[in-house]
């Protein structure tokens, strides 16, 4: 699993590369965590079709696979694009593949365990690119003419800056968009759907969601539409500005079983984007850190911001935080208890009835986090209490 997670993740980067200049691609790169688990999956059901001797047309076609050929459609992306895309992932893998192989194999080993790994990765490609043809074709008839197509085409427009009359984009999105917007993203805690009639009832599902929602809040209007990884995009829209309790009201209301993610009140068509484009922060944020069934952006803003660039956020936890940033348990205890105690401004007490435990151990383990970053707590504590804000999101994710 370990060696599948690595080769893929060189594979996206090869991909990306090499067809993410010619254009249509390009937009892909917001969504390499979606790719690189695609590729996983695929080099996941080579490796246990070889482990268990299984023909190729009983390996699965992943889940993460068919969301991924739905989205490309909705990118407008051709479908040969596509396939050319998943020929250079699977050739990658392949390759290395067998370089392991050369290593770990005794030259008498060698001919019929090449033989056999290239009879099943070569034919199962073959099926897998038969399948994503047909489901592309098909996620194709059902989106093109439809409503939410034209629709999310103008929401594209606005969400990429472009310049956008507002009476065309009212006209097209039934909403007025020089109103006041809360936009939201809901999705369920199980986003991955294999089947195409399960995620067309997903969607409903938050469809209706979204109307108990816009109801809840007195909302005169509401926009949705389906959005990404069995997401539904919203926007809640008032004449005048919502009132003050409108989150809390949307928490309540939100089902157990489903996430969501808001952006702050805005107004007008570029407070439409911004609202939406800072729920999307709050869902990234929300998906890594997997905390919290709503996030609103208000509350992560400055970890949105620290964690932007993932591999940037490490190296400034590695330099801040030293030994103090492992992320084992223990650790990660210490971490948080630290977080804490420097939040309610050096109080023990207070964090000590946050984690539940004696002022003492607060202060014990105050210590022991002192000796792990090899100095004394100082005056200056900001990129310390930086670095622990953000350290559970960034570790989590390695």
């Amino acid at each position: 699993m370990a060696w599948a997670i690595e080769v893929s993740a060189h594979a996206t980067d090869k991909v990306l590369d090499a067809l993410g200049s010619e254009g249509e691609l390009e937009r892909l790169h917001d969504h390499e965590r979606k790719l690189r688990r695609a590729s996983e999956s695929c080099a996941l059901a080579v490796l246990r079709g070889l482990r268990q001797d299984l023909p190729a047309d009983q390996l699965p076609v992943p889940a993460e696979s068919v969301t991924n050929v739905r989205d490309v459609v909705r990118f407008d992306i051709p479908l040969d694009k596509v396939l050319r895309a998943m020929w250079m992932s699977h050739v990658h893998t392949y390759e290395t593949l067998l370089a392991e192989l050369e290593r770990a194999l005794a030259p008498a080993e060698w001919a019929g365990t090449v033989r056999r790994v290239s009879d099943l990765a070569f034919t199962y490609v073959d099926v897998f690119a038969q399948y994503a043809a047909r489901e592309y074709e098909a996620e194709r008839e059902r989106w093109l003419g439809s409503v939410a197509a034209v629709r999310r085409r103008m929401i594209d427009e606005i969400l990429a800056g472009h310049p956008v009359s507002v009476a065309d984009a009212e006209g097209v999105l039934a909403v007025r968009l020089k109103q006041h917007h809360v936009a939201a993203i809901v999705w369920p805690y199980e986003s991955d759907t294999a089947d195409a009639s399960d995620a067309a009832a997903v969607i409903d599902r938050l469809r209706r969601t979204a109307t108990a929602l816009a109801q809840a809040v007195q909302a005169p209007a509401l926009l949705a539409v389906p959005g990404e990884e069995a997401a539904l995009w919203v926007w809640l829209c008032w004449k005048e500005p919502p009132p003050g309790d409108t989150v809390p009201r949307l928490r309540e209301t939100l089902p157990s079983d489903l996430r969501m993610a808001l952006g702050p009140v805005d107004r007008g068509l570029e407070g439409f984007r911004r609202s939406h484009l800072r729920a999307r922060e709050a869902e990234r944020v929300a998906r890594t850190a997997g905390a919290h069934q709503t996030c609103d952006y208000s509350e992560v803003a400055v970890v949105s911001l620290l964690t932007a660039n993932r591999e940037l956020a490490r190296w400034f936890i590695e330099d801040t935080l030293g030994e103090l940033g492992s992320p084992d348990t223990k650790t990660a205890e210490l971490r948080e208890t630290l977080r804490l105690y420097l939040a309610f401004g050096h109080s023990r007490k207070a964090a000590a009835e946050r984690l539940h435990i004696a002022p003492t151990t607060v202060a014990y383990r105050v210590k022991r986090a002192e000796t792990l970053l090899h100095r004394e707590l100082g005056s200056d504590e900001l990129q310390l209490r930086l670095a622990l804000e953000i350290s559970g999101l960034v570790t989590t994710d390695r």
